[in-house]
């Protein structure tokens, strides 16, 4: 297939792809529509997923679920784990926070304030320092330094 964006015809039809897994209602009792984010460790291991306020972490290999457990709210719009898989960051509720968990438990290590509005999305920086920056609602972006807060929580 091909798009046109005002500066040229640019053609994907390149790009090969194959299903190799899939989650779905088959395999865990969530209704498959409503899967709001998605995952992957950085390894390539695990991928999580959120389906209306359970985070499940799962196999990449063999789509075996291994954890699952509540977030702080029927909505998580974003997910992203820290290097390592140690940690994962979950956000979206409408009070604008950020939870960071520790898999396979699901403990609730930390959770960020300072957002007025939902957060839409987070990303973390790779180079080691426990950065994360979060896009909101609020018509803000925050970059937060986390690493000192986390390893006091252990």
């Amino acid at each position: 297939s091909s798009r046109q964006d005002g500066r040229g015809v640019f053609d994907f039809s390149f790009f090969k792809t194959r299903l190799v897994m899939e989650i779905s209602n088959e395999k865990f009792p969530y209704d498959p529509e409503n899967c709001q984010a998605v995952a992957f460790s950085d390894d390539g291991e695990y991928i999580a997923s959120a389906w209306n306020g359970i985070i499940l972490i799962s196999d990449t290999i063999t789509g075996q679920k291994l954890h699952e457990f509540k977030a702080r709210t029927n909505i998580v719009r974003s997910l992203a784990f820290f290097p390592g898989g140690d940690y994962l960051v979950s956000a979206g509720d409408r009070e604008g926070t950020i939870q960071i968990w520790r898999p396979p438990k699901g403990d609730l290590v930390l959770e960020l304030r300072g957002h007025c509005g939902a957060v839409t999305s987070v990303t973390l920086s790779m180079d080691g320092r426990f950065r994360l920056a979060s896009a909101s609602c609020d018509k803000t972006v925050r970059v937060w330094e986390v690493q000192h807060r986390i390893m006091m929580k252990r």
